[in-house]
């Protein structure tokens, strides 16, 4: 079925529950933004659509259902607030952390029927949760009319595109320092050409018995230290990045940020923005690498704002459960009565 998008919705005096990415990464210079202004591109989208009142929920941190003073949202609305024309503040409030309240990543329905209450939509633009079974991805779809937001559409757009019919070879390069990402190189198999490994699972695994293993695996040689990858390992990566359609990286090299051990990630960042490659970077540590580096980001072809959703698309089949919900919960409803037009 068509999806219905923010576009085709009638706003003018509405009332519209905005979930919005939050939970900014943090550096030596304070909240990494890039999240956020995505979201005011869509929350000033509504607001100029003549929106009554949009309220902004949203998540930071974990938690674990319980209040965390240090981990309000005070200090990232106050940068969003910043982004809002003066003249249409006042028709913007925000709720707290989500997560406060064990009712979301508890998947309560009531949680969710009591954030639903009063308002006559749901814009989820919350993409980096969007791979999370929570309230207010799966639960509010289901209660009120919900469409994707901008930042939302743009990358589910993309990821199809590149899924369903893909530049091929497709490279996926794998690093952080997270050992559990191992389980994508059996999820993502089918869909993946070759694995170039490095970061922490490279430095734990047995490079010889591994790519004998695993006939698409490349294990990237380490450092003597472990904390970043050689000079033969970047460059011998380098080459599978060039002979590649499409290449998707998730995660540094190596420790790139005690300023000693990030060669790797700098090379790759750097060969990856260079090629004609159709190139995906995703996750809040590899987009921190990127800017660390001072890599134009505009150079590659997608910039994801959510690692962990980007990945578990490509390995669940070309789908998430926030995305799923929106398509069931549109099912639901008389659209009819929602519409101003269609594209």
């Amino acid at each position: 079925m068509a999806v219905y998008t923010l576009k085709a919705l009638e706003l003018k005096d509405k009332n519209v529950l905005l979930r919005l990415d939050l939970d900014l990464p943090e550096n030596q210079d304070g909240f990494d933004t890039t999240r956020l202004e995505a979201g005011a591109q869509t929350l000033n989208f509504i607001l100029k659509r003549g929106a009554a009142k949009v309220h902004v929920i949203g998540h930071r941190g974990r938690p674990d259902g319980k209040v965390v003073k240090k981990l309000s949202l005070k200090p990232i609305t106050d940068l969003l607030i910043e982004m809002i024309p003066e003249n249409k503040r006042e028709r913007v409030t925000f709720g707290d952390n989500l997560r406060f309240d064990p009712g979301e990543e508890g998947n309560s329905k009531a949680f969710a029927k009591k954030l639903a209450k009063g308002f006559d939509f749901y814009v989820n633009d919350g993409f980096a949760t969007a791979h999370r079974e929570h309230a207010s991805m799966v639960q509010l779809p289901l209660i009120l009319p919900t469409v994707m937001g901008r930042t939302f559409e743009k990358e589910i757009k993309t990821f199809q595109k590149v899924y369903r019919k893909p530049d091929r070879p497709v490279t996926l390069i794998l690093g952080g320092g997270k050992s559990d990402k191992a389980e994508y190189l059996k999820t993502m198999f089918d869909f993946v050409n070759v694995f170039v490994v490095g970061g922490k699972l490279a430095a734990e695994m047995d490079k010889e018995e591994a790519e004998k293993e695993h006939r698409k695996l490349i294990v990237c040689e380490v450092t003597e230290d472990g904390l970043d990858i050689t000079k033969d390992a970047y460059e011998r990566a380098e080459r599978f990045i060039k002979a590649s359609g499409t290449v998707i990286w998730n995660g540094p090299m190596g420790k790139y940020e005690d300023g000693e051990h990030g060669k790797g990630t700098e090379y790759i960042a750097d060969t990856l923005s260079r090629t004609k490659t159709f190139s995906i970077i995703g996750g809040g540590d590899t987009e921190a690498a990127v800017d660390h580096f001072e890599v134009d980001k505009s150079k590659y072809s997608h910039v994801s704002t959510g690692g962990g959703a980007m990945m578990e698309f490509f390995a669940n089949g070309g789908t998430l459960p926030a995305y799923e919900a929106i398509v069931e919960g549109q099912q639901k409803f008389s659209w009819e009565d929602f519409l101003e037009f269609i594209l």
